[in-house]
């Protein structure tokens, strides 16, 4: 602990004492976000407070460094999203969570950048079928908001624009394995475990030993390494690029193992990790006022025949989003998303699907500074939903406000019918600098 707090202290020195010698911008935001649950008990699910600074600076002609820092007190819960530092007492929170920290350096036409840093794919506003490249952090339930779920890790990111900028070629290095990061078993946000289970016409309670699931990581090692490309180019308006990623699958399959003693069933789990290959296309056009996307990605796991109950099966996922701007102040956003699922290469006798629908619609008044939205996801084959209507008000270019709900609905065991219990109003002031 106190390495990394020599460490971290060390780097920011550095990156503030850059100033001396070399041009930088300082910016960042001051937020209170506070949120209380609408069923009994009626309690604060969230009452954080978050300082967030950026820190830019040019240290030579081609070369430049980049810190994301937040500094975040957290009360009455335990949504500590990626943090590196923590210190706790009781339900307080007091952690630091440096999000990026990276060095660009540019060569020609080629830009390399090594560090800790966020990498975004593909072209869809949320469950992108290509963007794949980042862990992901499932505490506090932003989904809506997905690049704030994502979680900076160690790569090297090498780009090359050719061709006169005409063709853009990405390529990504990981040297080993980052997981995922879950909620608690006792979080709000915990995934749903069912407390009884029924055998030969008896009910069973569900205990679970141990509480946590016995994970097995990929070592941090070279053959567990992953690599990305990704080329690109625009023809006539229309962007496109095509990708690959070697990797691990950030989600984890759980195995689980049955003692029954009645009246209890003691669940064992255990969680393993297996490669993945991804193999991406995207293409983007805009007409106007009318902005489309799409994008699919086919997933190649380590059971391409489909002969391991226990890996999953290749699968696809393919998304299509538009965005339309009408009447100069409403803008109103579709995305359809499907996986298609147990695409191995014997057969396709067991294919199932999963669709769902995100549907946005906003508007701005006064000026632009009150913003009316109202947006939502709904899951056709489990019939879950998840609702968010929206106000926020620009006090000025800097200070902001915004107040809403988050409504669940569905049945328990689906992804968001199990936080039904978790309907809430929120509170967020955010002061920019």
């Amino acid at each position: 602990m106190r390495a990394k707090i020599m460490i971290l202290s060390i780097i920011l020195i550095v990156l503030l004492g850059v100033n001396a010698v070399a041009q930088t911008e300082l910016n960042g935001f001051v937020e209170n976000q506070s949120s209380i649950r609408l069923n009994d008990p009626f309690d604060f699910m969230r009452l954080n407070n978050v300082f967030n600074l950026k820190i830019n600076s040019a240290l030579e002609e081609n070369v430049s460094a980049y810190a994301d820092l937040d500094l975040k007190c957290a009360f009455g819960n335990k949504d500590m999203s990626g943090c590196l530092l923590q210190y706790e007492n009781m339900d307080n929170y007091f952690a630091v969570n440096l999000k990026e920290l990276y060095i660009n350096l540019s060569l020609g036409i080629f830009d390399f950048r090594l560090g800790k840093q966020i990498v975004s794919w593909g072209r869809v506003d949320a469950f992108a079928p290509t963007d794949n490249i980042n862990p992901l952090d499932y505490r506090g339930f932003d989904i809506l908001d997905f690049s704030s779920m994502k979680i900076g890790i160690p790569m090297l990111k090498v780009d090359a624009y050719l061709l006169e900028d005409y063709l853009h070629i990405e390529a990504i290095y990981i040297p080993y394995f980052f997981e995922s990061v879950y909620p608690e078993p006792d979080s709000d946000w915990a995934f749903y475990q069912p407390e009884t289970m029924e055998m030969g016409g008896l009910i069973y309670k569900v205990v679970h030993d141990p509480p946590k699931p016995t994970v097995y990581s990929p070592s941090k090692a070279l053959e567990n390494s992953e690599v990305g490309l990704r080329v690109g180019s625009s023809i006539g308006g229309y962007d496109f690029s095509g990708s690959y990623f070697f990797t691990w699958d950030d989600n984890p399959i759980a195995y689980q193992e049955l003692t029954f003693s009645y009246p209890d069933v003691t669940v064992t789990t255990t969680l393993k990790y297996y490669r993945l290959h991804i193999i991406g296309l995207d293409l983007a056009k805009v007409i106007g006022e009318l902005s489309l996307r799409a994008e699919s990605a086919f997933f190649i796991t380590e059971d391409p025949e489909g002969e391991d109950e226990g890996i999953a099966d290749p699968y696809l996922k393919w998304a299509i989003g538009a965005d339309y701007t009408f009447l100069d102040n409403y803008t109103i956003n579709l995305q359809f998303s499907e996986e298609i699922q147990n695409l191995n290469f014997n057969t396709l006798k067991h294919v199932e699907t999963l669709n769902s629908i995100i549907v946005s619609l906003s508007a701005n008044f006064l000026e632009e500074r009150l913003i009316v939205e109202l947006g939502g996801i709904y899951e056709f084959e489990d019939e879950d939903y998840l609702v968010i209507p929206k106000l926020e008000y620009d006090f000025s270019d800097s200070l902001s406000f915004s107040f809403g709900a988050q409504i669940f609905g569905g049945d328990k065991g689906t992804q968001f019918g199990s936080y039904d219990e978790n309907d809430a109003l929120f509170i967020k002031a955010k002061y920019s600098f």
